[in-house]
């Protein structure tokens, strides 16, 4: 049978070796400081607006869709106040994304340059 080691050695090894996959662990990502990028949001339009002068073609869609923040994260403030940061999402940052409002394209595919020139209008 071969030697079997002190207790006391086996103990000394794993102990290594549990240092080791400890100080192997990194972050497969680079990490952000704090402060760079304190919200991340989704805006889009909540609903399709009205639609009464819409002849339901494809193209721009003639309604007034109301924007909103569709989602964030944090998803709400209380992150950076339990973390000693004062700051919150702005109020309204929907109307910086959209200072025109938004405006909805029917059709199976993206609208093309020429669309996008003529803004919907």
């Amino acid at each position: 049978a071969p030697p079997v080691p002190p207790t006391h050695e086996v103990e000394e090894k794993s102990s290594k070796k549990k240092k080791e996959k400890e100080e192997v662990k990194k972050p497969e990502e680079p990490e952000l400081e704090p402060g760079v990028v304190d919200f991340v949001c989704i805006i889009g339009a909540k609903d399709i607006g009205d639609q009464r002068n819409d002849d339901g073609s494809k193209g721009w869609v003639e309604s007034t869709p109301e924007c909103s923040v569709l989602e964030r994260f944090p998803p709400n403030d209380e992150f950076h106040i339990n973390n000693g940061r004062m700051t919150g999402l702005i109020p309204q940052v929907e109307w910086f994304c959209f200072p025109e409002g938004c405006k909805l394209w029917r059709g199976p595919h993206a609208p093309t340059h020429d669309d996008l020139k003529a803004g919907g209008e």
